[in-house]
């Protein structure tokens, strides 16, 4: 008769020995997101703009004095190699379908001798949309330079 009683306590006590997720926050890399263009500052600001708008950004600010161009934020779906927003159980929050990725580019254009420095900054805004709970998450994500990377390149191009 103990034995029975004495295994239901074990299975109760194991019952109990639930350990919740824990939302492990990712930490932010170095990346390159500076380049010099072998274009004046007028070409380099106008590619910049036009680069932007084929994208599908909308531009908040341009300020062109001060080489400012910050985009509104947009929706993009990123993957875990684009951008880090922190992992639950060891799963990639960017890898399930439930979290949400908006982007805002703030872009620097400057005047160097006879050429340009661009110098891209992203700031990533997670969501994460907990079906069962109904509960929305914010997640803190950093870029890991592809976004940055990516713009660059096709500023660069001809």
């Amino acid at each position: 008769m103990i034995r029975p009683a004495l295994i239901i306590l074990m299975i109760f006590i194991a019952g109990c020995a639930y350990n919740p997720p824990i939302y492990n926050r990712p930490e932010q890399s170095n990346l390159k997101n500076k380049a010099v263009l072998d274009i004046p500052f007028e070409q380099a600001w106008q590619k910049t703009i036009n680069t932007l708008f084929s994208q599908g950004y909308l531009i908040k600010v341009a300020d062109k004095n001060n080489g400012i161009i910050t985009t509104e934020r947009k929706s993009v779906k990123l993957n875990e190699t684009q951008a880090d927003c922190g992992n639950i159980w060891g799963l990639a929050y960017t890898k399930d379908e439930r979290t949400t990725t908006y982007v805002v580019h703030s872009i620097h254009v400057q005047k160097a001798e006879g050429n340009s420095i661009i110098t891209v900054n992203t700031n990533i805004e997670g969501l994460f949309n907990a079906i069962a709970s109904g509960d929305t998450k914010q997640l803190s994500c950093y870029s890991l330079g592809y976004l940055e990377q990516d713009l660059i390149n096709n500023i660069q191009k001809d």
